[in-house]
């Protein structure tokens, strides 16, 4: 323990700001002076703040111990309800500062020339446009690609008409690639260089413009094979073709033309102060949903926990897991399961949607349940690797919405999209693979490692709540397939 942690363990001892003295058992030690222990737990304040939030298993397990009004009161007791009540008035007050900055900008961004709301309106659906239609073309662009190359064969003559690549080439192998849909491409080019390929390396998608022949068995580092194929693609008398632009593309570029002609009209657009009239809407924009965030806090900080609480029993309600404060034999169930998904798991398992799938594919299934990518924006793309898998994924996602739709009408946020984006690595991690074959160059083991530990630990709560023998024994043998190498290596107490 470091002095610092020290500190704050001992810190834990009262609630700060609410209790005024604190007990700390502390063991003796021969060699301490008492008067450096006191020193040292008194060296340092932490602020602190409390995490606490109604959850689904929190509120099955208050009312499977508490009558209604010792629930209430222990949520209205909570640091953390107390909290939210003094901070409202900090609230009002950064709300205030707030609305006379918005003052200021809404005054700096108005132009002379015209109506600048209008023009704004304009310049920013233009850029909605223009960022929705590169998506959209670069969407097609990959589809074309995936299809071309999925028809070379050993022998096409293609054209690659620009990057570092640009040049002409046989293409003398394809392969598969696990984390995308087409083939990797090995080519041989004029000056014998052997190149490998990914589709990003396609622009537009290759074409055949020609074929030579290509032995069906070869060593790829034979400098004499790489001689052979390049002499044949140098005798070959064949024009490019060109880059032949998409139709659909083009219409998409047409229409953007035109919308930027609008905004180009409008009296605005030729303000020379037109840049600084941009900014101040942008921090007029963003300023108005900082009020409006701190307004939803504001209506939200009184009795807050209390509210909440209530509308997570609803939810509880709608779904059949509590009734007349008394728990359902799904709210039972639900008592014990502890995932940020906590209901759309015990949904997962009383539909029944686990009972049919190996332990490979539970691993893969169940993985979406734990695994959350980050940062801004993020897209929750991936595919489960099995028929059965992917039905069982579907049908998660329509709980998942059901679940959304309970949630959204009472002004809740608890339960997370399930991503789909680990899935085939924990497929192949409990199918035996190496963990060569399942991690990516640019994958961080230890990352890989934490996935799976949380894995394990949900389907180990499944293996609890599981009705049928099946599914039971179906858990606990995925569980032993993923506790394995690297994984169980780091559980050891070394």
């Amino acid at each position: 323990m470091t002095p610092g942690e020290y500190t704050q363990l001992s810190g834990r001892a009262g609630r700060r700001g609410i209790d005024e003295i604190g007990h700390s058992v502390v063991l003796l030690q021969r060699f301490v002076h008492f008067d450096a222990i006191t020193r040292l737990a008194s060296t340092r304040t932490y602020p602190l703040q409390s995490s606490f939030r109604p959850s689904y298993n929190m509120a099955v397990n208050l009312v499977r111990n508490y009558d209604r009004a010792e629930a209430e009161h222990l949520v209205n007791s909570s640091l953390a309800q107390w909290q939210a009540d003094r901070d409202v008035v900090k609230l009002e007050q950064t709300r205030e500062r707030s609305e006379a900055y918005l003052a200021t900008y809404r005054e700096r961004m108005q132009c002379d020339l015209g109506n600048i709301e209008e023009y704004l309106q304009l310049f920013h659906e233009l850029r909605r446009l223009e960022k929705s239609s590169g998506e959209r073309v670069t969407r097609r662009r990959n589809e074309r690609v995936n299809v071309a190359i999925s028809r070379l064969t050993p022998g096409d003559v293609i054209d690659i008409y620009s990057g570092k690549k640009q040049g002409r080439y046989v293409v003398v192998a394809l392969w598969p690639h696990r984390s995308e849909r087409s083939p990797r491409v090995l080519g041989v080019s004029e000056e014998r260089r052997l190149v490998r390929f990914s589709p990003a390396d396609f622009t537009p998608p290759p074409a055949p413009i020609g074929h030579v022949s290509v032995p069906a068995h070869f060593d790829s580092k034979d400098k004499g094979f790489r001689r052979q194929v390049a002499s044949q693609l140098a005798g070959l008398d064949v024009e490019s073709q060109g880059e032949r632009p998409d139709e659909a593309d083009s219409t998409e570029v047409e229409g953007l033309i035109a919308f930027g002609r609008r905004v180009s009209a409008h009296p605005c657009h030729g303000c020379p102060e037109i840049g600084r009239h941009i900014h101040f809407s942008d921090r007029a924009v963003r300023l108005e949903r900082e009020i409006s965030g701190i307004d939803r806090r504001i209506s939200h900080r009184t009795g807050t926990l209390a509210r909440r609480f209530e509308q997570v029993l609803e939810v509880l309600q709608e779904l059949d897991y509590v009734s007349d404060w008394r728990l359902t034999e799904k709210g039972r169930h639900l008592t014990g399961v502890y995932n940020e998904a906590d209901l759309l798991v015990v949904e997962a398992v009383e539909q029944e949607l686990l009972d049919d799938l190996s332990p490979p594919e539970l691993a893969a299934v169940c993985s979406a349940l734990v695994f959350e990518r980050r940062g801004p924006d993020v897209e929750l793309t991936g595919e489960m690797p099995t028929e059965d898998a992917t039905r069982a994924w579907n049908e998660l996602k329509r709980l998942w919405h059901r679940i959304r739709q309970e949630e959204e009408a009472r002004g809740l946020d608890l339960t997370r999209e399930p991503d789909p984006g680990f899935a085939r690595r924990a497929h192949a991690w409990a199918s035996g693979a190496p963990l060569e074959r399942v991690l990516d160059a640019d994958d961080a083991a230890g990352d890989f490692v934490r996935s799976i530990k949380q894995l394990i630990d949900l389907m180990r709560q499944l293996e609890e709540i599981a009705s049928l023998d099946r599914l039971r024994e179906n858990m606990r043998s995925a569980v032993d397939g993923v506790q394995r190498g690297v994984v169980a290596y780091s559980s050891l107490e070394l």
